[in-house]
């Protein structure tokens, strides 16, 4: 990856079925363009390197102007887990702000917040609802590369959940009140509600 100021590549998550949603959530649009390219746009836009983890038949439909990087054999079909995996084996050295595609009211002001924290050395950076503070959101999160060891063991003893991960390392817990950007948008109700 080239160099950056800051140290880490942006990945824009877009390799899920999309089931429930009858439409590929990668390519809808919330800000009159397509949501993976407004999120890697939120990185673009900082200087931040960013790459599109997607699967075969989304790498076809994306914009050359980016870089794809699709789910490793060994790591596919496991969910969210599968693009860090790959992302982490192709960039060894690299930290990384992961980000799902189906979150279309994170902004620009939620990366900012896990770039200005990502120096001070935690393996992970996460939100988490004050409502809640059991549970980690991991699809839109720092993860450094000291979190890449842990991953792999927790991945090869049988664990596709990046969550457990979070649990098992240090990890810096942003409490959010105003927690309704962490909502994933994964049916055509949720997509008509963002208009309503």
């Amino acid at each position: 990856m080239s160099f950056n100021p800051f140290g880490i590549t942006g990945i824009v998550l877009c390799g899920g079925e999309s089931s429930r949603m009858g439409s590929d959530k990668a390519f809808l649009q919330y800000h009159n363009t397509e949501q993976y390219r407004h999120i890697a746009n939120f990185f673009s836009d900082k200087n931040i390197p960013v790459i599109i983890s997607c699967n075969e038949q989304q790498a076809k439909k994306i914009e050359k102007e980016y870089t794809t990087l699709i789910d490793d054999e060994l790591y596919k079909n496991n969910g969210p887990i599968s693009g860090l995996l790959t992302a982490f084996k192709n960039n060894p050295d690299e930290s990384f702000i992961l980000v799902g595609c189906d979150y279309p009211l994170v902004n620009q002001d939620h990366i900012k917040k896990l770039v200005s924290l990502s120096q001070h050395g935690y393996d992970a950076i996460c939100y988490v609802r004050k409502s809640n503070l059991t549970i980690n959101e991991p699809l839109i999160t720092f993860y450094n590369n000291s979190f890449k060891e842990k991953l792999f063991t927790s991945f090869n003893s049988g664990n596709t959940s990046i969550k457990k991960v979070l649990d098992q390392v240090n990890t810096f817990k942003i409490i959010v009140e105003d927690d309704l950007f962490l909502k994933s948008f994964d049916t055509p109700e949720d997509f008509h509600s963002f208009y309503n």
